[in-house]
């Protein structure tokens, strides 16, 4: 078992029968895991968990590579009961409900913005694998693509070519293919490896997030022409009575019905980390929503 993913997991997890897991019981063939970010109370992550216990039996029964994954649940749940009826319905190991700190180290590690969400991860090198699981789980539903790494570039081409009834230039043709996306402005891997945005604007889109579980919220003045102001974060100071300052540091728990404010005159990385710590250590006071 590698160091790695002790210290990633810690030595304990638990399973649907509330019995500890040793990590080093996961197997000496493990080289993938799966980080299985979820919540008992979201719609999405019940549906999500369904497709998923059937893939994971299927796997463990069929694949010749069942002793090389396993997954694990790392829940936002707030509430004890509710998460461990959840864990009821899985056929995999959690990290422990009070296990609070290793699971925000996990949510920030992997960048994760939005549940449900499966990260794959070698165990042996440390190293993302797939960052979208819930399409591995929806197009590979046997597993034989395991372990479900990037492929090679032109076998890419070749198969997404493949579901095509129109022509192309040659995947070897790097030359004509530079020419046409200088000519018409096109900006090959603007922005790769496309890993979700660490910061967000709030909106409709995205604002049941605030649901999911503590939220950093950052309420800052934007001058750039292309941010529009509208009555989202009025909305969101008048719900939970924050003060009108700005820059204001908070984080919000609505589950817990708590938040965590700090009025500071610049927000930096300094100041985000520290307040993001104290918050971690439990060393911050939780005001009321």
């Amino acid at each position: 078992m590698s160091e790695f993913l002790v210290n990633l997991l810690g030595e304990r997890l638990v399973n649907s029968e509330k019995a500890e897991v040793d990590v080093h019981a996961l197997g000496s063939e493990l080289s993938l895991i799966g980080l299985y970010f979820g919540c008992s109370l979201n719609g999405p992550c019940k549906q999500f968990n369904a497709s998923l216990c059937e893939f994971y039996s299927k796997f463990k029964h069929s694949s010749e590579h069942k002793d090389k994954m396993e997954i694990v649940f790392v829940s936002s749940d707030q509430d004890q009961k509710h998460w461990q009826d959840f864990l009821q319905e899985m056929q995999w190991p959690a990290l422990p409900f009070k296990d609070r700190h290793k699971k925000m180290k996990l949510w920030n590690k992997y960048k994760v913005t939005s549940i449900p969400s499966l990260v794959f991860v070698d165990v042996n090198t440390g190293k993302v694998v797939c960052r979208n699981g819930l399409l591995v789980v929806r197009d590979d539903p046997t597993g034989l693509e395991f372990p479900w790494g990037p492929k090679p570039s032109e076998d890419s081409f070749k198969q997404y070519f493949s579901e095509m009834p129109w022509v192309a230039i040659p995947y070897s043709d790097q030359a004509r293919r530079s020419r046409l996306n200088r000519l018409y402005g096109i900006q090959e891997g603007r922005m790769f490896p496309w890993y979700p945005r660490p910061v967000l604007e709030l909106q409709d889109s995205n604002a049941m997030q605030l649901n999911e579980g503590p939220c950093l919220v950052l309420f800052v003045v934007m001058v750039a022409a292309e941010w529009k102001m509208d009555d989202m974060s009025d909305s969101l100071r008048d719900y939970t009575n924050l003060p009108e300052a700005v820059p204001l540091l908070t984080i919000l728990d609505m589950s817990a019905r708590a938040k965590y404010v700090r009025d500071v005159e610049e927000i930096t990385a300094a100041v985000v980390e520290q307040f993001v710590s104290d918050f971690l250590s439990e060393k911050l006071n939780p005001e009321p929503i």
